[in-house]
């Protein structure tokens, strides 16, 4: 299937959190009552890379997802969890 914004956001979410819970010492994070790893936030890097670096990394209304996409999203998904892991 193709990526969605929605999509796009979560993966970038996941990735945050994480990387909050590290520095925390917890190492994982509950997430939509799964527990989410170093795995899950590596995957999701992951593809984040491969879309923006090749030709068919598109969203599903046939948006090119590009770097600028990505960072222009990333604010917007740390507001969400401002003081939550303070």
């Amino acid at each position: 299937g193709k990526m969605t914004e929605p999509g796009l956001h979560f993966i970038i979410s996941v990735g945050i959190q994480h990387i909050a819970a590290w520095l925390k010492g917890t190492g994982a994070v509950m997430i939509l009552n799964l527990i989410e790893d170093a795995a899950t936030a590596e995957i999701g890097g992951t593809l984040l890379w491969q879309w923006v670096h090749h030709p068919r990394g598109k969203l599903d209304e046939d948006r090119q997802i590009t770097a600028e996409l990505v960072l222009h999203m990333i604010p917007k998904e740390l507001a969400e969890f401002r003081g939550v892991y303070d």
